[in-house]
C-alpha cells in the first residue's frame, strides 16, 4: 500500500455534478459518528431534465467537511450530492452520485459519508493506524558441523516464516492480512530481496518471501572445531518493522506489513525506510563468564544505508534501540559498554532458538514437546562431511541445496509466539466497540509451523560440508525448522574423526 493510505483519515466522499439552472442558499448539517462529530454545509440546487426539460430534479451538494473528535477538529476536502429526480430520457437517476474514492490523510481513523436528501446524510467509522515493533525475527541460519562449511540462503526465492499478528488482541477479535497494502521501501542493509505475500490457505497470516540472498550465509565454522557449537547459529533481526492496521467491523481488522517512516535528516521523510535488518550470532547475544554481552558495536549503533536515487542515507535502528535501557544509543555503543543492554534484553530473541543449549550429538527431534511438537522434522538422507586423506591432500567439499520438496506438505495448528516493545506511529483511535490490543506495552508475534511446498514453492538452503582434518569422515543428518525453515544439523555419536 502506499504510505499516503497507510498514515491516513480515509474519507470517501460522493463527487458532486453541478447541473444547476437555479440556486439556493447554503446550509449546514451534521452526524455523530465515532464518538465524534462530522460537519458539512450543503446547497440546494434545482433545473429541468428530460425531453424538451418538462422535468424537474433537485440536487444537494455536500462541501466544506469537517470531523471534531475529542476537541480536535479535521478540516476536510472534496464533496458529494444526492438528486431526487423523475429519472428516464436525460435525467439523473435519483440517490447518491457514484464515489470517486478521495482520500484525505489524516491520522488514526476512516470516514465514509454517505449523503441523503434534504442535506442530510450518514457516515462510518473506521480506525486505522501504524504500529511500530521493536523487532522481528526473520531467521535463524543454523551452525554447520565442518571447519571450513558453510549454510545459508540462495538466490532462488524462497519463503521464510508465516507470522500472525492476532495473538496481540483481545479475545474474540479476527485479525486478517491484506496483501497489496504493503509498504516496503527501497533498499535493504543486507545483501537480499525481502519482502511479504500471501500465505496459502491462511487469511490470517502474512509469508515472508527472500530471494537474491547468496550473501546471507553461515560460515561459523571457518578455521573453528568441526563440531557444530549452536552458540554460532546467525539470527537475523528485523529492527524497522512496521504493522498498519485497519478497522473492518466491531471485532475485525485488517492488517498489512511494511518499514518505518524515514524522519528528518533522511532523504525523504514520511516515506517507508529501507528494510533495516541484522546479522547476530546467539553467542554474543548470551551472558559471557562476566554476566555480560559481547554484541559488536557496529551491530548495537544506528545503521547508515545508502539507496541509489536518494540524496543521502537514512539512518535506520540498531540492535540496541530494542534494549530497556540504552544510554549510549544510537552512536556511542562499544564493545564495553554493550549500549547499556544487558543479557536479559535478549533473552526472549534466544528462547525462539531450542537448540541453543544442544551438544553437536544431540537430535534436534528431542526440541520437541508438547507445546510445539513438529518444531523440527528430519529430512530424509544423510549428507557427507570429510576432510583430506593425507596432510596436503585435496579438500574435498560437499555442496548440495537442501529442500523440503519431497515433502508432503503439512501445516500444524502449533505456533512459536514471542513479544516485543511497541510504539504508535499513527495512533489507532479506536472509539466505542472495535478490535482492541490485548497490552499497552508489548506486540506479539506468532509463527506457523508448516513443512513442503508454500506458496507454489519449496523451502530451500545453500549448505556446503567440508573439513580440513585429515581422515575426517562422518554421515551429517539434517532437519528441518519448521517455523523458520532453516535447516539444522546432527553429526553421529562414535564418531571421533571429526573433532
Amino acid at each position: 500500500m502506499t504510505r499516503t493510505v497507510s498514515r491516513g483519515l480515509f474519507v470517501v466522499l460522493f463527487a458532486g455534478l453541478l447541473l444547476a439552472s437555479s440556486f439556493a442558499s447554503a446550509s449546514t448539517g451534521s452526524t455523530s459518528v465515532g464518538g465524534g462529530t462530522l460537519s458539512w454545509t450543503y446547497t440546494t440546487y434545482s433545473s429541468n431534465c428530460g425531453p424538451m426539460g418538462q422535468s424537474q430534479y433537485t440536487e444537494w451538494n455536500f462541501s466544506s467537511f469537517s470531523y471534531v473528535l475529542s476537541g480536535t477538529t479535521y478540516p476536510m476536502n472534496g464533496g458529494g450530492a444526492y438528486f431526487q429526480s423523475p429519472g428516464g430520457s436525460s435525467c439523473p437517476p435519483s440517490g447518491p452520485e457514484p464515489t470517486n474514492g478521495e482520500v484525505f490523510p489524516e491520522p488514526g481513523f476512516q470516514l465514509t459519508f454517505y449523503p441523503q436528501s434534504y442535506g442530510g446524510g450518514y457516515a462510518t467509522y473506521e480506525a486505522s493506524g501504524i504500529l511500530y515493533p521493536k523487532f522481528k525475527i526473520l531467521s535463524i541460519v543454523y551452525a554447520s558441523p565442518g571447519d571450513l562449511s558453510s549454510d545459508g540462503y540462495t538466490n532462488t526465492l524462497t519463503d521464510g516464516t508465516s507470522t500472525s499478528v492476532g495473538s496481540s488482541f483481545q479475545a474474540g477479535n479476527t485479525i486478517t492480512f491484506s496483501y497489496g497494502f504493503d509498504f516496503f521501501g527501497l533498499g535493504s542493509s543486507m545483501s537480499w530481496s525481502f519482502g511479504a505475500s500471501v500465505t496459502t490457505g491462511n487469511s490470517l497470516a502474512v509469508t515472508d518471501t527472500i530471494s537474491q540472498a547468496q550473501g546471507v550465509s553461515n560460515n561459523s565454522n571457518s578455521g573453528a572445531s568441526n563440531a557444530i557449537s549452536h552458540n554460532n547459529d546467525l539470527f537475523i533481526i528485523w529492527l524497522n518493522p512496521a504493522v498498519g492496521f485497519l478497522q473492518t467491523g466491531t471485532a475485525s481488522a485488517t492488517y498489512s506489513m511494511g518499514t518505518q517512516l524515514q524522519t528528518t535528516g533522511d532523504p525523504l521523510p514520511g516515506q517507508p525506510e529501507a528494510l533495516d535488518s541484522v546479522e547476530v550470532f546467539a553467542g554474543v547475544m548470551k551472558a559471557n563468564s562476566h554476566g555480560v554481552t559481547t554484541v559488536p558495536a557496529a551491530i548495537l549503533n544506528a545503521q547508515t544505508v545508502y539507496v541509489s536515487g536518494q540524496s543521502g542515507p537514512q539512518t535506520l535502528p540498531g540492535l540496541g534501540n530494542i534494549c530497556a535501557h540504552h544510554p549510549n544509543y544510537p552512536n556511542s555503543c562499544t564493545l564495553a559498554n554493550q549500549c547499556g543492554c544487558v543479557p536479559a534484553d535478549f533473552t526472549g530473541i534466544l528462547a525462539t532458538d531450542p537448540l541453543l543449549n544442544f551438544t553437536n550429538t544431540e537430535s534436534p527431534l528431542n526440541a520437541n514437546n508438547t507445546n510445539n511438537p513438529n518444531r523440527f522434522i528430519e529430512i530424509t538422507g544423510a549428507e557427507l562431511l570429510a576432510g583430506p586423506e593425507q596432510v596436503g591432500g585435496n579438500i574435498p567439499t560437499n555442496s548440495f541445496t537442501e529442500s523440503d520438496s519431497t515433502q508432503t506438505t503439512q501445516t500444524w495448528t502449533y505456533s512459536l509466539a514471542y513479544t516485543a516493545g511497541y510504539s504508535w506511529e499513527v495512533s489507532w483511535q479506536i472509539e466505542g466497540i472495535g478490535p482492541k490490543l490485548a497490552s499497552a506495552t508489548q506486540f506479539t508475534w506468532s509463527n506457523t509451523d508448516s513443512v513442503g511446498q508454500s506458496n507454489g514453492s519449496a523451502h530451500q538452503e545453500a549448505v556446503s560440508l567440508s573439513s580440513n582434518t585429515v581422515g575426517c569422515y562422518e554421515d551429517v543428518s539434517i532437519f528441518e525448522d519448521t517455523v523458520f525453515h532453516t535447516f539444522a544439523f546432527q553429526q553421529p555419536t562414535g564418531n571421533s574423526s571429526c573433532p
